[in-house]
């Protein structure tokens, strides 16, 4: 999964931090949401086990993979019910 990481705004991230009220609030997310890790792992740990966690790797324009730091990179495995 990627999602975006807080504190990129000067460089391609959301430019505002926004708490789930305010989303619905005034019915935007101004671009998109960022999320902490710890946000993300309270999300997400009571179905899924995290393998990895980390930010996205810079990648170069000329290269043949995709990367920008503004991302969260991460892989996780539903858990066994």
């Amino acid at each position: 999964m990627t999602c975006f990481a807080p504190g990129f705004g000067d460089i391609g991230g959301p430019e505002t931090v926004m708490n789930d009220w305010q989303v619905y609030q005034e019915k935007s997310m101004r671009g998109g949401l960022a999320f902490t890790e710890e946000k993300l792992r309270y999300m997400l740990e009571d179905g899924f086990e995290c393998v990895e966690f980390r930010a996205m790797k810079s990648m170069e324009e000329h290269e043949a993979c995709f990367g920008v730091p503004f991302l969260w990179a991460t892989l996780w495995r539903k858990k066994n019910s």
